[in-house]
């Protein structure tokens, strides 16, 4: 059997068990200790703390773990797509569990391969059965199928029409007109390009000021004395923003002059931070063909919007209260409970850009 034939059928079955496969997902991660938050977890939130877990309490949430989950070998991947599964004569590849996997949920697709893998493979295992069945029973003319496939046909050429609606309206000219009124936004937004030093202690902290100060190389006391993440790079922050760090990191760093070390530690919830400023600028513009995407977002969105109110306008449209009552002073821009004024699945506009975690500081 040829690999094309066979991905085809597999991609259109996915869906199939993919309620099973993320509940069982699930469950193998909270077994696993994987989860965020969870009694037991060796994950940590924060790449700026080096505690790895507190033992006592992954022992304490294991014992209360009715079966343990075994620890598996790492997966060694070898080059090719080889059958990895033969239902009833027919291969799985293993290019289909991968591609099962990415249809998954992003914090599921994260985890390692070998903690889903044998999961995927079940799952199409599964599905291939239930296909088997289904196919048999032969139910292409039952009536709730031709209703449902009535309505998915309706579905789609609803979004296709509309795609091509605003495909047609969304042109260059609204791109780049668009861009012009960000980019001017954006190029006055002030940065400062820093480095800091984080240690446990302020005495620490204040012992390091003395010697940046006397003329010690902030780099090098950086790499020899930073518990940060950015310690390998001698403190290097790069650009930022104010609103872009923690608010006591942020307000210290844009006190401080270029080419100075700041005369007093900052405390965070990281530890202790010695700053220096190296330069200052107004934030330049980004490049057109770099925010070309999030543009485009921002005009098809309102593209569509502007399109559906002149179609309301256009129509005859009345709008009852939710018990079928007449409403006195309807508002047109409003949709009916239940309901959405956006008869597609569209993503919302780009918003300002929102601070950083306070992990960022440590990076």
């Amino acid at each position: 059997m040829s690999e094309a034939p066979q991905s085809k059928s597999n991609a259109g079955i996915f869906a199939i068990l993919g309620i099973v496969a993320i509940a069982a997902v699930a469950a193998l991660v909270y077994l696993s200790g994987n989860v965020p938050g969870k009694p037991g977890s060796n994950q940590t939130t924060n790449p700026a703390q080096a505690a790895s877990g507190d033992e006592s309490t992954q022992e304490a949430a294991a014992e209360g773990q009715q079966a343990a989950i075994p620890e598996q070998p790492k997966l060694e991947i070898k080059p090719g797509d080889p059958v990895v599964a033969v239902v009833n004569g027919q291969d799985i590849m293993r290019s289909d569990v991968f591609q099962f996997i990415a249809t998954l949920p992003q914090n599921v697709r994260q985890l390692p391969v070998d903690q889903l893998y044998g999961l995927a493979v079940n799952q199409l295992v599964n599905t291939k059965l239930v296909e088997a069945r289904a196919g048999k029973a032969d139910l292409s003319n039952d009536p709730a199928v031709r209703e449902q496939l009535d309505q998915a046909k309706q579905q789609i050429v609803r979004n296709v029409f509309l795609q091509r609606q605003v495909e047609e309206r969304t042109t260059e000219e609204k791109l780049r007109s668009l861009y012009d009124a960000y980019a001017a936004k954006m190029g006055e937004i002030p940065e400062v390009k820093a480095r800091h030093i984080l240690v446990e202690d302020e005495s620490a902290a204040k012992e390091l000021i003395k010697k940046a100060m006397a003329g010690a190389d902030f780099a090098e006391l950086a790499k020899e004395n930073s518990t940060g993440p950015s310690a390998e790079q001698g403190g290097d922050l790069g650009w930022f923003a104010q609103g872009e760090m923690v608010s006591e990191f942020s307000e210290a760093a844009f006190a401080i002059e270029p080419g100075q070390v700041g005369d007093t530690p900052v405390k965070t919830q990281f530890g202790w931070h010695v700053i220096k400023v190296e330069e200052r600028r107004m934030r330049p513009a980004p490049a057109f063909e770099d925010v070309r995407q999030m543009l485009d977002t921002q005009v098809r969105r309102q593209v569509l919007d502007n399109l559906i109110d002149e179609w309301r306008e256009q129509a005859d449209v009345t709008v009852y209260d939710i018990n079928g009552e007449p409403i006195s002073s309807p508002d047109a821009d409003e949709a009916p409970v239940g309901e959405s004024a956006d008869p597609v699945a569209v993503e919302a506009p780009v918003e300002e850009p929102t601070p950083s975690e306070p992990e960022n500081v440590a990076e």
